[in-house]
């Protein structure tokens, strides 16, 4: 038999508080460009974020995917704006990240990620 030990430091976004994954990740079944979501940057910080993508492939038989995480939300008085003249409240495309659907730095809407930081300056991004 083949296990995999793995270690994680206290407080990892990947440990899971006890009988978490008893239930209740059907909604990420039903994540889609452009839904909502509350996602965990890399240096623990939450943000209100945008689903911009999502990335299929099968590995040992088996279908893994991925949802490319915009940590901003589009409004049409946000004070920054992409290529695409879409407005917009957060950090730019540079900070997209590719992150499992399944992963605990992704959680619904509303639940961690209280505010959008506003930024209004393009400052912030570098």
């Amino acid at each position: 038999m083949n296990e995999e030990v793995i270690t994680l430091p206290l407080g990892s976004c990947n440990m899971a508080p006890y009988g978490y994954y008893t239930g209740g990740n059907e909604w990420r079944e039903e994540l889609r460009e452009w839904s909502l979501i509350d996602c965990m940057d890399t240096v623990s910080v939450w943000y209100q974020s945008t689903v911009l993508g999502m990335n299929f492939k099968e590995i040992n038989g088996k279908m893994m995917w991925k949802v490319l995480v915009g940590f901003r939300r589009y409004k049409s008085d946000g004070p920054k704006v992409n290529d695409n003249s879409r407005h917009y409240n957060g950090w730019s495309e540079k900070y997209d990240e590719w992150i499992s659907p399944y992963s605990l730095r992704i959680q619904r809407p509303g639940t961690i990620a209280k505010i959008c930081l506003l930024y209004t300056s393009d400052a912030a991004d570098e």
